[in-house]
């Protein structure tokens, strides 16, 4: 469990496309490792979370907990069978999609 909390920790900063490559990284190394992702995505997203209001801001982080859970990436690559770059492209452009949603 630590090494997954060290990986995670690797994930840059307001960089959606290279926190999912980390996210992405963990989890085809880690599969079985539950990660505390709302404080990944608290710490990793903070500007998009930060541009929105309380309310708004809630919501998002539940969305990109959703986004960014072990469960999506399983049902796209596992249950879709979509190569690793189909599965990365997906996750950004969800979360590229939260963030016009302001």
């Amino acid at each position: 469990m630590e090494i997954a909390g060290t990986e995670r920790g690797k994930a840059p900063k307001d960089d959606i496309p290279g926190a999912i490559t980390n996210l992405i990284d963990l989890y085809q190394n880690w599969n079985a490792v539950m990660l505390r992702l709302r404080e990944w995505n608290a710490r990793v997203f903070a500007k998009l979370l930060r541009s929105r209001r309380a309310a708004s801001r809630r919501l998002a982080h539940a969305q990109l907990t959703c986004i960014t859970d072990l469960m999506t990436w399983r049902l796209l690559t596992h249950d879709f069978g979509l190569p690793r770059p189909a599965v990365e492209r997906a996750m950004v452009d969800l979360i590229y999609r939260l963030e016009g949603d302001r």
